[in-house]
This record gives structure tokens, sequence and C-alpha cells, in this order.
């Protein structure tokens, strides 16, 4: 937007939002990833991706806090589908969405050479 080039040899891994600023419309994309990386009195190390209705929250330094959202039925993210007692168990189309989503994320992480995989 600001006529600024990109320097040679920046890893360049966004989207151009200038339509948006326009005012313009932009094609929807597939899903969305995002990465949270917490180095101060705690460590959190969480990577998510989310499509138009699944959201998964991966806690790679505590798997047992991951979270697994159905949009469609709780757009405000208050009902965590994993299980955190072994008599909670996931539905199966819950289970499928949480195997796709974990697999997405897991190519995302390899496309950007993500330290967490190392």
């Amino acid at each position: 937007m600001l006529g600024v080039e990109i320097p040679r040899g920046v890893r360049h891994e966004d989207v151009d939002f200038t339509p948006l600023l326009r005012g313009e419309k932009m094609p929807a994309r597939d899903a969305l990833f995002a990465q949270y990386d917490l180095h101060n009195t705690a460590s959190a190390r969480l990577r998510s991706v989310r499509t138009e209705r699944w959201k998964l929250v991966r806690r790679f330094d505590a798997s047992r806090l991951d979270e697994l959202y159905d949009l469609a039925s709780d757009p405000d993210e208050t009902r965590n589908l994993v299980p955190t007692t072994p008599a909670r168990r996931m539905t199966s189309e819950q289970e499928t969405a949480r195997m796709e989503l974990e697999r997405t994320l897991l190519q995302w992480m390899r496309s950007i050479d993500d330290p967490l995989l190392r």
C-alpha cells in the first residue's frame, strides 16, 4: 500500500489486507493460523488453527490443556471439547475435526519451519 519493497532474503508469510482498508472484499481463506510463545515468569508455546466452523489451540508445553471449539454451536468459545477426564469423550465428528485440524496445523508449522518441530 505504501510502495515499500520487501527486502531480499526476508521470508514473507502474510496476506495483503490493502483491499479491506479500501472497503473492498477479499476472498475467504480455508484456515487462519496463529502462534504465541510466552517466556516470562511462565512458559507457554501455543499454535492455533481456525476454520469457519472449528478452532483448535495446541499447547506444546502441556498437551492436556489443548482446546477445541465448535464455533457453529459455541461462537464465544465457552465449551472446550477436549476431554479433561477419562469419563468425558468427544463425538466422532469432534474427533475427526480435531485430527484434521492437527494435520493442517502441522503442515503449516512445517511450511514456516516452526522451531517447535525441531
